[in-house]
């Protein structure tokens, strides 16, 4: 292995140019960029496990769907504040806290929606949440 292939690594270069693509659209790297873009992957994990786990039984759908509308109203939500983000991507206070509230909002509402089967996911996320701290 030659000094140039360690000192430029190629994955640093394909790397660069996805940024370079990314910085097209307003894309600066800063967290609440990274963070708004979490907001969208998480809610289109969850959309492809309920579309490919629909129930059978008449109650579970009644709740699947109205899971589905919950994720999908988040995700509007997650993409007008990633919008927000790479319009003005200067540091902003109030859209943190928008998201916060949205996040955690979202989150008790998601449990709520769930009951028993939510129970299960709940010391996950405490456990996400003191890490965050």
């Amino acid at each position: 292995m030659s000094t140039d292939q360690i000192q430029n690594p190629p994955n640093i270069g394909s790397l660069n140019r996805i940024k370079n693509a990314l910085g097209f659209i307003g894309w600066a790297g800063s967290p609440e960029q990274e963070q708004a873009a979490l907001r969208i992957a998480i809610p289109l994990s969850f959309i492809c496990y309920l579309i490919f786990n629909k129930p059978t039984i008449e109650n579970d759908i009644l709740l699947w769907s109205k899971g589905i509308f919950f994720i999908l109203s988040f995700l509007a939500f997650a993409l007008i504040l990633l919008t927000s983000s790479l319009i003005w991507n200067q540091l902003s206070i109030s859209r943190r806290i928008i998201g916060i509230f949205g996040d955690i909002g979202a989150l008790s509402y998601g449990l709520y929606l769930t009951g028993a089967m939510g129970a299960k996911v709940h010391s996950l996320v405490r456990l996400c949440l003191q890490r965050s701290q």
